[in-house]
């Protein structure tokens, strides 16, 4: 029997869609969470001084978890480099449909998307990359060695930088 996660890997944008379609008839109290975890992380992130603020979202799906972070970002810095790491195509389409509807507003966002794996993305030479945020919401499940990656992704972070990893273990949400 093929372990769920790759079952998972191989059809991601299925996966995607049919939770899209959990949100959207009755899954809104996630929103607000990721709401609150964005305004409360990035209230205390401080980084005055720099010019540009660098984040990596690892998992962003179709950015609706993400708009939260970009939000609480452009109130409180003009230029942004947004670097999002997910393995589907589709939901990469999505976000970048959503940072077209939303060019007014994120106007001093940079965004780069990778169409990969978060251990390829370190694999490929991200690991020499530093960020002030890295953020992971629900997007770890798959990988080959969680430890590893999280040792990496730590390592990645600015002196000043803030780590957010959600998981759900059992019933409860970290």
């Amino acid at each position: 029997m093929a372990r769920p996660s790759e079952d998972l890997f191989n059809y991601l944008d299925e996966y995607h869609l049919s939770f899209q379609t959990l949100l959207d008839n009755g899954l809104k109290s996630r929103e607000f969470r990721y709401k609150e975890d964005a305004i409360k992380m990035i209230g205390k992130l401080d980084l005055e001084s720099r010019k540009e603020v660098r984040v990596l979202s690892i998992g962003s799906g179709n950015g609706d978890v993400d708009l939260h972070f970009i939000n609480a970002l452009v109130d409180k810095y003009t230029k942004i480099h947004y670097t999002v790491v997910e393995p589907a195509k589709a939901s990469i389409d999505e976000f970048k449909r959503l940072t077209k509807s939303k060019k007014d507003i994120w106007n001093g966002v940079n965004f780069i998307f990778r169409v990969q794996e978060v251990e390829d993305y370190l694999e490929e030479g991200g690991t020499s990359d530093k960020y002030d945020v890295i953020h992971a919401c629900h997007s770890l499940y798959r990988c080959r060695d969680a430890e590893n990656t999280l040792h990496y992704l730590y390592n990645m972070l600015s002196k000043e930088g803030m780590l957010l990893i959600r998981v759900i273990k059992g019933t409860h949400t970290y």
